[in-house]
């Protein structure tokens, strides 16, 4: 069975966020896809300080939760971060999770699909989410977009979701149908 990880980086309880990661996990396990999700516990969560350590050691200096996903990375076939967005960029924990998990383990997810999704209470998810989509880029994996940039929102999510499963699915060898039709969006714009 296919499992994906879902990274939460938000410090606090949020209902939004929380029925968003419903409505994702309700997705993945509709097409059989097992879910894991890893809420970043720690009130200061430390960034990448290049310190180089983690190329010897195989691990970063900082015991935490990182260190923990990447010894575990080839049990998953993807990964999914959710992050708020503050002034148009992802939130700080999200960024440092990021950081050091590619730095630190840049094998572990090589070839695996990615997807972001940010909760933002106006329109400024757009830079924020092609900020953690370069993450997920420069360690080598399939980067899932939608025409929504990621909006934790009904319409984001499925989006979404639909071409992940359909990219997970291809990858492992299983045929797959993209069941989302942008055709019905443009309708629905259209008042058809």
């Amino acid at each position: 069975m296919m499992k994906i990880l879902i990274v939460n980086t938000e410090m606090n309880e949020n209902a939004v966020i929380a029925a968003g990661i419903d409505m994702i996990c309700a997705c993945l396990c509709e097409k059989g896809i097992d879910t894991e999700l890893v809420w970043l516990s720690r009130d200061h969560f430390e960034r990448c300080i290049s310190c180089g350590k983690c190329y010897k050691r195989g691990r970063c200096i900082h015991e935490d939760e990182v260190n923990e996903i990447a010894a575990r990375s080839g049990e998953y076939d993807g990964l999914i971060v959710i992050s708020s967005a503050y002034y148009g960029k992802p939130g700080e924990r999200a960024s440092a999770f990021c950081e050091r998990l590619f730095r630190s383990a840049p094998e572990g997810f090589v070839r695996k699909p990615a997807c972001s999704f940010i909760y933002a209470r106006n329109g400024m998810t757009k830079d924020a989410y092609d900020e953690l989509n370069r993450y997920y880029s420069e360690a080598n994996m399939y980067v899932v977009t939608s025409q929504y940039y990621g909006l934790l929102n009904e319409e984001g999510i499925y989006a979404a979701m639909d071409l992940y499963i359909y990219l997970l699915k291809k990858l492992n060898g299983e045929t797959a149908e993209a069941a989302f039709q942008p055709r019905r969006r443009i309708d629905y714009l259209l008042g058809r």
